[in-house]
């Protein structure tokens, strides 16, 4: 009975002091207070509609880990060609602007222009066009 008793105090002990070796860590990156722009968007010619979604970072803690991203809305989305092409994006539902496929020009480049509601300007370097090859098969 009283090395039953003494196992259970030495194994309650164990646990307390082991317990208190963990300390938190909490860098700078996941509770400043910053919230980043973030945009997600593939623009390829040959595609039925374009679509860019745009959101905020927020503060990461242990209470709201599975959180997503704030939508941010009311933004001028646009797509700019360096020939002086321009093709503007609808907003559809909160964060996702969409257009229907414009006439892209493999030979001219892109740059996605992007203005918040806050009057932040956003522009992305020109980049060429890129056609995505025809899947020819498919194996499993």
């Amino acid at each position: 009975m009283k090395s039953a008793c003494l196992k259970t105090a030495v194994l309650f002990l164990l646990l307390v002091l082991l317990s208190r070796c963990i300390e938190p860590y909490l860098p700078q990156e996941i509770t400043s207070a910053d919230n980043y722009l973030v945009v997600d968007a593939l623009l390829e010619l040959g595609n039925d509609s374009l679509t860019v979604r745009l959101s905020r970072t927020q503060q990461v803690t242990p209470k709201s880990a599975a959180a997503t991203g704030l939508p941010e809305s009311q933004a001028k989305v646009s797509l700019e060609g360096d020939q002086g092409s321009r093709f503007v994006f609808v907003e559809t539902s909160k964060g996702t602007y969409q257009m229907s496929t414009p006439a892209l020009k493999e030979a001219e480049q892109y740059r996605l222009s992007i203005n918040t509601s806050a009057s932040k300007e956003y522009s992305s370097e020109y980049v060429p066009v890129k056609k995505s090859p025809p899947i020819d098969e498919l194996t499993y």
